[in-house]
């Protein structure tokens, strides 16, 4: 589970995984940062069942968004090596 300012260090996968949640205009909008440590981070907009594949110095992985609470302002993620 990942809270909005709390990044979460995923040490299997070597990367930071941090959120941002945004209102615009009445509409509730998440981003998902993808930080690897040595390699370019990058930043998804995050929808509940979306899977992205990343690659860090540990290997290929990928992270899937399993639920989005809006009120408590976190996510809830599975990362898995790619097999």
């Amino acid at each position: 589970t990942i809270t909005e300012h709390h990044p979460l260090f995923i040490r299997e996968a070597r990367t930071n995984l941090s959120v941002l949640f945004q209102n615009i205009e009445g509409e509730e909008f998440v981003s998902l940062n993808i930080a690897p440590e040595g390699e370019k981070s990058s930043v998804r907009a995050a929808l509940r069942g979306y899977t992205e594949k990343f690659t860090s110095s540990a290997g290929v992985f990928y992270v899937q968004i399993l639920d989005i609470d809006y009120k408590k302002r976190k996510v809830v993620v599975q990362v898995s090596r790619k097999k």
